[in-house]
């Protein structure tokens, strides 16, 4: 059979329809699994350190955890100044090695150029397996 342009099956405004269609079902799609994949970064942003009792401050790649008289804290390991990677401690101050910021046992500044506390996040204590596990974000 031949092609006419007249032939509505074959119309402009069919072919836009039909396109529109089309992209609207990949966006759908996509959003479907961008969600989903947003959805298992949130159950997965928990980790589990070991922890030790006897120490006063301990780092842990990414997080601080600091028992000052058996009431235990986390924070991030993230300077507040300019995002440095805090590892070092010198008589229960935390000490950011980039640029000499220092912070208490309670994540706050005690000396600059940081003038804002440590951000500090939500754990749970296992006291049986001496294990902490950390609410990274959601």
């Amino acid at each position: 059979m031949p092609y006419k342009l007249s032939d509505q099956k074959y119309n402009r405004r069919n072919f836009f329809r039909l396109t529109g269609s089309a992209v609207l079902l990949g966006g759908i799609y996509l959003w479907s699994k961008l969600v989903g994949s947003e959805k298992q970064l949130l159950q997965k942003r928990k980790i589990t350190v070991p922890f030790n009792p006897n120490r006063e401050i301990q780092f842990a790649g990414e997080y601080i955890i600091v028992n000052n008289n058996d009431e235990i804290s986390v924070f991030s390991a993230r300077c507040t100044h300019l995002g440095c990677l805090l590892n070092q401690e010198n008589n229960g101050r935390i000490i950011c090695s980039c640029h000499g910021s220092v912070f208490n046992e309670n994540g706050m500044p005690e000396k600059g150029p940081a003038i804002k506390p440590l951000k500090r996040l939500p754990f749970h204590f296992n006291s049986q397996t001496n294990r902490i596990t950390i609410q990274v974000r959601g």
